[in-house]
């Protein structure tokens, strides 16, 4: 129900925007199914050892300095390897033009600049010790497509497409753009994203993806959408919790089938809000008297969090409080009874009336008196009422829910609220230039809690906070949680940064919203276990997701052929060389009625067609000239077919020369190698597994 705002990763900010860039384009690091930091583009990140002699000469701290090993075996979509000159033209464009590129500036604050340190590795330098080194969800882009352009034009006004070119978009992600992705875009129409035959995650971690294409639908109409995955016109789609609740009460009585729903706490750091303006303002539209934390907080006193949770949201949302939610257990700080903010209308009430806020003329809304702080700050005048507006957003209906109960449970205190409705973008306008009062809307952010504390930090005014709030205390804290290595002395700063910010009321935070989705069990399979591994969630979007290498296309036999590769490392001893190279393809029912075909790829640039370039015959020989890495491709088809295929990196290590002979045999090949003098390889065949029931 969201759109993609921009193809330009430097300009979209909705998290449907997020989850696009990271399947076309890839990061230096990112998260596994159990949201744990883990290898992307650099195989390695670490700090730089204190003994290191660039640490000495310049005497820097510990965690200063990160290094980045780099696979490589990465490629861009046009062919061009992706290295690491790539890696620092990105960091640096990043670091470099800070006001221009302000969509990565959670990590940048902080980066002095990258250097090249060989051909695939690079180093990044910390203005001090950086603690979020190993999670910096910044797509990396193509140098040789990018230098030509200057910062601003890139973080302003650069679609996310090269015109007229194909691929339009240049990425090394699992996925590629189609080439008409940027006219789709435009015409709102489906955004296709075609499988990357060439991705590092299939040569450097053997993850491939085994269909064609993944491709955005988007809806103004929720009913059209679930009718969409009820009819198998769509795989998965993320609902509202009223829409949710209906399918599962079908589900339950019957009246559907065939599709799985799942809800659990969002994975990307979900958190709906009511954000104050806190920048003082002469303009009459606009009221500053939320500056005053007295009335921040009578507000936030007068809102029933349960009811919002069970009202709007139907039970799918845990009650918020502190700006890290609960989803992240280690860094979530959990307010005690004397700090928490209590649901008490009574006491609110009593809030405004001591601090100097009276219905003066009797008409049920409050005004400033001499004695209210606005007044004595100059910020506001006497007799000003009490009164506010709040925008919300158009694409998230429950929000003017929650808005029309807002009004009528601060009228009960004497303060008059109007709400205004407009589009997400408009409102994303309006928020991040500060003319207004109050604000509903919603935040995401990363495991790492560095990005979320950085947006409402005052060095992020004028870029990623909405509303302009500064806290001494809080911007300490939050510069040395960042500095913090050590894990457990940070989460201390962490929790001190989301105690200040909750006494301080800049936000309410209303509830961390679940996500909840739905998808069809009778297209794919694979989908796995979202409660055990939330890292699969197509929430993530983080890059990596091993949700779309293990989705596999179900037949109308309930199963596809497999494919898939075994080799054991080689054991050395006096000159020779022992391996076992095992491949087995499984047809999908009996081997009488349905023969594996097994197609064969010798180290053969993949260029995406499975038609050409392949070797079929039954018994098939190939000879390496000379020793060295080599990749082998196995496809397998049924005669139903049905078609699937795994890649897998072959290691001549000793010899000059080297025969591979692959023997089909019904569903499996058995693998024969041949190499020079003194070598010897041991072959096994793998114990035939009995086919599915058709």
């Amino acid at each position: 129900m969201e759109n993609v705002d921009s193809l330009n990763p430097y300009i979209g900010l909705s998290d449907v925007s997020r989850l696009l860039y990271s399947l076309v384009y890839d990061s230096l690091t990112t998260v596994d199914e159990n949201l744990n930091p883990t290898p992307n583009l650099a195989l390695e990140a670490y700090p730089v050892p204190i003994s290191d002699p660039d640490m000495i000469a310049y005497g820097r701290s510990y965690g200063s300095v990160w290094q980045y090993n780099l696979t490589s075996h990465a490629f861009w979509t046009d062919g061009e390897p992706l290295t690491a000159d790539d890696v620092v033209f990105s960091v640096n464009l990043n670091a470099g033009n800070y006001s221009s590129l302000w969509s990565y500036q959670p990590y940048t604050f902080f980066i002095e600049s990258a250097e090249k340190v060989s051909e695939y590795a690079m180093r990044i330098w910390y203005t001090d010790s950086c603690a979020y080194g190993d999670h910096l969800a910044m797509p990396i882009l193509p140098q040789h497509k990018m230098e030509s352009m200057s910062a601003a034009e890139i973080g302003f006004s650069w679609t996310g497409v090269y015109d007229g070119e194909n691929p339009p978009i240049v990425g090394s992600g699992a996925f590629k753009a189609s080439s008409t992705i940027y006219q789709d875009w435009l015409d709102g129409d489906i955004l296709t994203l075609l499988r990357n035959p060439t991705s590092h995650w299939s040569s450097e971690y053997g993850l491939s993806v085994h269909f064609d294409k993944l491709e955005f639908l988007f809806y103004m109409d929720e009913t059209a959408m679930i009718l969409a995955l009820e009819m198998g016109q769509i795989d998965a789609a993320s609902f509202s919790p009223a829409a949710y609740r209906n399918m599962d009460y079908a589900l339950k009585t019957g009246e559907l089938d065939n599709i799985t729903l799942f809800t659990s706490p969002k994975v990307n750091q979900y958190w709906t809000h009511i954000g104050f303006c806190m920048s003082p303002t002469n303009d009459p539209d606009y009221n500053n008297a939320k500056l005053d934390l007295n009335v921040r907080r009578a507000l936030a006193m007068a809102v029933n969090k349960t009811y919002v949770v069970q009202q709007f949201y139907l039970g799918l949302a845990e009650e918020g409080s502190t700006i890290i939610p609960s989803v992240s257990e280690y860094w979530h700080y959990q307010t005690n009874e004397s700090e928490a903010i209590p649901f008490d209308p009574v006491a609110a009430a009593q809030v405004l009336d001591s601090a100097g806020y009276i219905d003066t003329n009797s008409d049920g809304i409050r005004e400033c008196t001499a004695g209210s702080w606005v007044v004595e700050e100059g910020y506001e005048t006497v007799d000003t009422p009490l009164s506010f507006e709040i925008i919300v957003r158009r694409e998230h209906p429950e929000e003017k829910n929650i808005a029309m109960y807002l009004l009528d449970q601060w009228a009960d205190i004497g303060v008059e609220m109007n709400f205004v409705v407009v589009d997400k973008d408009m409102a994303m306008t309006i928020v991040y230039t500060y003319p207004y009062d109050l604000f509903l809307g919603s935040w995401s952010g990363d495991v790492d809690p560095n990005r979320q504390l950085f947006s409402l930090s005052p060095v992020a005014i004028a870029g990623w906070s909405d509303n302009k709030w500064v806290n001494a205390s809080y911007a300490e804290n939050y510069t040395a949680s960042v500095m913090a290595i050590d894990s457990e002395a940070r989460r201390d700063f962490v929790w001190n940064c989301q105690r200040i910010h909750y006494l301080d009321v800049p936000n309410i935070v209303l509830a961390y919203t679940n996500q909840t989705w739905g998808w069809r069990t009778d297209t794919f399979s694979g989908w796995g276990d979202w409660a055990t591994h939330p890292g699969r969630s197509i929430d993530n979007f983080w890059g990596g997701n091993p949700l779309y290498f293990e989705l596999l296309p179900i037949t109308a036999f309930g199963f596809v052929p497999t494919a898939s590769f075994e080799i054991t490392e080689p054991s050395q001893g006096k000159g020779d060389v022992d391996t076992e190279f095992v491949m087995d393809a499984t047809g999908s029912s009996d081997i009488e009625d349905s023969t594996a075909i097994l197609l064969v790829r010798w180290d053969f640039e993949d260029d995406g067609d499975f038609d050409t370039g392949w070797t079929t015959n039954k018994i098939v020989k190939h000879t390496y000239s000379e020793k060295g890495d080599y990749t082998v491709r196995l496809q397998v088809r049924d005669s139903h077919g049905n078609v699937n295929a795994t890649t897998e990196a072959v290691e001549v290590s000793a010899g000059s020369a080297m025969t591979m002979a692959l023997i089909g045999v019904g569903g499996v090949a058995v693998g024969t190698v041949v190499g020079a003098v003194g070598m010897y390889y041991a072959v096994r065949r793998r114990p035939e597994v009995p086919p599915p029931p058709t």
